[in-house]
Formats: structure tokens, sequence, C-alpha cells
């Protein structure tokens, strides 16, 4: 006898008749019970379904190319203006560490960095 709760949740998962249901499950419960298959292969169909199954294809290689960044000279020119803005101090020689981004420099001994961060334009339609 076919649990009941089965036949439901056949029905309504795979949109099946109370019928359509009962005699897929029958005959889901036939193939467990005989472990026959109710459709078997021809043998030719059985050679490629081994083939398709044996995997001889190897891991994907990628090509992870490095892509060449162009230079900022906006950022170039602001960080050079603030690299003279401390320079002109009496504070330790500031060093220009990123020419786009950083500059590090020391007052007495607490060592400071400056860092230049551009912001993207934000998305059309406040997302």
């Amino acid at each position: 006898m076919i649990d009941e709760k089965k036949i439901q949740k056949a029905m309504k998962n795979l949109d099946l008749t109370r019928e359509e249901a009962i005699e897929m499950l029958k005959e889901d419960e036939e193939i467990e019970k005989h472990d026959a298959n109710p459709h078997p292969l021809t043998a030719e169909q059985e050679k490629v379904a081994k083939k398709m199954r044996s995997s001889t294809r190897g891991p994907t290689v990628y090509k992870l190319d490095k892509r060449e960044r162009k230079p900022n000279e906006l950022k170039r020119e602001i960080m050079q203006t603030l690299f003279e803005c401390v320079q002109g101090t009496d504070w330790a020689a500031p060093t220009l560490s990123n020419p786009e981004r950083t500059i590090d420099f020391t007052i007495g001994d607490r060592t400071f960095t400056v860092s230049l961060t551009e912001h993207r334009k934000p998305k059309e339609g406040g997302g």
C-alpha cells in the first residue's frame, strides 16, 4: 500500500493526477524491490552512456592576464602638490610611497601616512 502523504506530495510537486501519482509510485517501488530497470538500454545505448559517464577531460586552465592599469594623471598631480607641501615643512623628509596614492612622513617619533582615494561616480537610479 502506498502512503497517502507520498501520493499528495507527488501530486503537488509534479503536478500529477491522483492516478498518475499512484502509478509512478508503484513503478518506483517495483524498481526498488527488484532492482531492475523497467526501461533497459540497448548494447549500443549502454556504450554511449558509459562513454558519457567517464570523464577524460582535465581541469580547465584559465589565462589570467594582468590588466595594465592606465595612470591617473590627476591623482599624480594632487599627490605631487601634497608632497611638496609636506616637504616644505621642518618635519622629517616625506616619501612618495605610491605616486598616485600615499605619502609617508614622520613628525618627531610619530609616523604618518596620507592616502588619497578617488571615489567612483554614483550609479544611475540611486543604487
